[in-house]
């Protein structure tokens, strides 16, 4: 692409290279650096031996997951997004506890795991801390030695079992 003056001439290629330059740096300047948006993603299994409650390996797990997600945090300044997922195992049985996805926005405002955490319903039966019921019990009763779980409603959207 070429250049003319307003006469109908070309411009000078020196000219027009001072011109992209000034027009780069200006647009550099103004726009600073790009913001670029970056997830971790943590995984851990906890072992919850039989003399330990359900309850005593959720709070475990919360605080693993609370933990996990401050230091990433605090550790990362690009980390925008942090998803800690917590598994149980019991003697060889394992089943997701708990998982947890904030932004690092949400965590500075609530920094509380049970604000963001899913549960998933039948961890304490697949863990072999309380025989099975029914189905339809599973999701609106809790045991009687287990935290209390932030009630919501069902997210199609998220993992099978999990609720908000």
């Amino acid at each position: 692409m070429s250049v003319k003056s307003s006469g109908g001439k070309k411009a000078n290629p020196w000219v027009q290279l001072i011109l992209a330059s000034l027009l780069t740096a200006t647009l550099s300047a103004a726009g600073g650096e790009v913001a670029r948006a970056e997830s971790q993603a943590l995984n851990y299994v906890i072992d919850s031996s039989d003399d330990q409650s359900y309850a005593a390996v959720i709070e475990r797990a919360e605080a693993m997951a609370g933990n996990s997600i401050a230091q990433a945090f605090a550790g990362n300044p690009s980390i925008t997004e942090v998803a800690v997922k917590v598994t149980g195992d019991r003697n060889g049985s394992l089943s997701p506890l708990l998982f947890v996805k904030v932004s690092r926005a949400d965590w500075q405002n609530r920094p509380n795991v049970q604000a963001w955490a899913q549960y998933l319903g039948d961890a304490s039966i697949l863990l072999g801390y309380r025989g099975g019921t029914s189905s339809s019990t599973i999701a609106t009763s809790r045991p009687t030695d287990a935290p209390a779980v932030p009630s919501g409603t069902v997210n199609p959207n998220s993992e099978p079992n999990f609720y908000n």
